[in-house]
């Protein structure tokens, strides 16, 4: 997994290639992301809703195992 960005979105990609970025915004060492509009920069196939879940669980679950603040995600 590889998670880069700016102060304004975060991009994640899987470990099959699939990237896709959130908005929000960096706020004291925590990437606050909005969880329901993903944009999928590039993804295998047609991508379902269960797709964007699966990838915000495996991405919270990278930065708690790597002891690091990556993001906090949450809906509206």
């Amino acid at each position: 997994m590889k998670i880069t960005g700016t102060k304004c979105y975060i991009q994640i990609e899987d470990d099959n290639g699939d990237i896709a970025r959130f908005d929000g915004e960096a706020c004291l060492g925590v990437f606050y992301a909005d969880a329901e509009p993903a944009q999928w920069i590039r993804h295998k196939g047609e991508a379902a809703d269960k797709d964007r879940i699966d990838l915000i669980y495996r991405a919270t679950r990278y930065g708690k195992n790597n002891d690091i603040k990556i993001l906090s995600l949450w809906t509206k």
